[in-house]
């Protein structure tokens, strides 16, 4: 804790870094990205959108160098409509993983029931009974 004054204690809040990137959003700031493989190089620009994983889309962004200084306006890449068409791939890709782990667990599920009804065969050849196949 910080002290300020004669006794008054100022408490310091945490702020999340996600909540730092909402309030850039709202302001509209200019923010600067630094590039962790790219030391040399910067992005800056107002943010216009992002993501739970902090993926940021930026407007008016330019690209700086900084041994040179020179500054280099980048184009949006994606439209709108790219950007669903990407989100409903993804959801695709989703959904089958969701199908594929439905199907794993049912062929587990017949290979125990197979494995069953192997056993209750052999324990009835080994008994000299007549096979009992419910399950």
């Amino acid at each position: 804790m910080a002290y300020r004054g004669q006794g008054q204690k100022v408490q310091k809040v945490m702020v999340q870094p996600i909540n730092l990137i909402f309030r850039y959003l709202q302001n509209r700031s200019r923010i600067q990205v630094w590039l962790y493989e790219q030391v040399n190089m910067r992005i800056e620009g107002c943010i216009i959108g992002f993501d739970e994983y902090m993926n940021l889309v930026l407007d008016d962004s330019e690209e700086i160098h900084m041994k040179t200084k020179n500054r280099k306006p980048l184009e949006n890449p994606l439209k709108h409509e790219e950007i669903k068409q990407n989100h409903d791939k993804e959801q695709l890709e989703w959904d089958s993983q969701s199908d594929i782990t439905k199907h794993t667990k049912e062929i587990s599920r017949l290979t125990e029931a197979i494995k069953t009804v192997e056993y209750k065969l052999e324990y009835s050849k080994n008994q000299d009974l007549e096979p009992d196949l419910e399950l």
